[in-house]
Formats: structure tokens, C-alpha cells, sequence
């Protein structure tokens, strides 16, 4: 007769966010402070401040040591780029601190590079209805439409109405006026366009 036993682990998503600049050291790490799991076996994580997620910070664990019958040797990130949001514990601002003192750079707190913004176009608007394409151009050929309008309009001149993503000036009386349009992307970014009206 055959016994199966299964042991789960735990999957997490990798914690590099660059392979260049990856500077890794040896050290010796013990069980001082971990548990063991329902199988016996005592673990300390890839992704773990080491030696504490504080101002002592020397590196980041670099992937998983079996620490069940004592001490044993691992590879220890001391330089390199890393996604703190992705290590199994959140960095402390003080082991932070510590860390990028030492050469480590966590990429969740650099500003994020944006994809083309949304620019207007040359256009006036006048009696008849327009939508985001008429407005807005985006380089990198993002879906826009125009999500809600401003009440910066002439009422005098024209008055404006947002439907179905399309915007209609309804005359008033001959003049010049103008409308801001909320034009926001298929990434949910938001631009406010002003547009001219001319009511002939």
C-alpha cells in the first residue's frame, strides 16, 4: 500500500525588478526567530530583511534556506533593484533607509513613467455635437473619451450637454465661448482639454 503525503508551499511573485546591478554576498543565517511549519521544518524566506526589518538592515535574502538543523549559508542581496510591495514582509522606512544607504534601490518608490500624454487638438466647436477623437490625440493610440464637462461655458452663448460621450453646444446666440472637456485614456488617465466655441 502506497501513502502520499502532501506538503503545500508557498508561491510568491519574484521580488527582482532587475537582474543588472545584482550584487549578492555570502552569510551565515540561523533559526533565531522562526517557526516552524505544520511539517517541522523552519524556513527563512526569500525576500527577508536580513538580519532585521529595521535601521540594522544588511541586504535582502535572495531565495529560501532550509534552517530546520541549524545554521546554514545563504546569498544575501546587498546592491541591486527590488520590489519592496512583492517581498513577503513590507520594509520598514528605517530598513529602507538602511538598505538604499548600502546599495539597494526600491523601484515601488520611483515615480512611475507615464505613457504618451493626451494632447488637444486644434479644433473649435460650434453647433453640432463632438467627441474625444475631435479634441484629443494620444501618441501611443490609447482609446479616449471624454467622461464629464466643466461649466465654464457662456450660458449666454450656448449651453452645453454631455451624452453617450459626446458633447453638444446648443446655440444661444451668436458668440464665442468655450467648454472644458475631462478626456480620459484607456488607463484611466485624465486630461482637461479646453475647447474654443464659435456660435455663428
Amino acid at each position: 500500500m502506497a501513502y502520499i503525503r502532501v506538503n503545500s508551499t508557498e508561491k510568491r511573485p519574484n521580488f527582482l525588478a532587475s537582474e543588472t546591478g545584482l550584487v549578492l554576498k555570502t552569510v551565515q543565517v540561523d533559526d533565531t526567530g522562526i517557526s516552524a511549519d505544520e511539517y517541522g521544518y523552519k524556513t527563512v524566506k526569500g525576500g527577508t530583511i536580513y538580519p532585521s526589518n529595521d535601521a540594522k538592515a544588511k541586504g535582502i535574502i535572495f531565495e529560501n534556506v532550509d534552517v530546520t538543523h541549524g545554521e546554514r549559508a545563504a546569498s544575501l542581496i546587498v546592491g541591486g533593484r527590488i520590489y519592496g510591495s512583492r517581498l513577503h514582509t513590507a520594509p520598514q522606512s528605517a530598513a529602507k533607509t538602511a538598505l538604499a544607504a548600502r546599495g539597494i534601490i526600491f523601484d515601488d518608490d520611483e515615480p512611475i513613467t507615464s505613457r504618451a500624454m493626451t494632447k488637444a487638438k486644434a479644433y473649435t466647436a460650434g453647433t453640432t455635437a463632438f467627441e474625444a477623437s475631435d479634441i484629443a490625440e494620444n501618441a501611443d493610440g490609447l482609446t479616449l473619451e471624454i467622461t464629464a464637462i466643466g461649466s465654464d461655458n457662456d450660458k449666454a452663448v450656448a449651453t452645453a450637454a454631455l451624452s453617450d460621450k459626446k458633447v453638444t453646444m446648443t446655440k444661444v446666440k451668436a458668440g464665442k465661448t468655450q467648454i472644458t472637456c475631462t478626456v480620459t485614456d484607456s488607463l484611466g488617465n485624465k486630461t482637461d482639454i479646453t475647447v474654443p466655441v464659435e456660435i455663428a
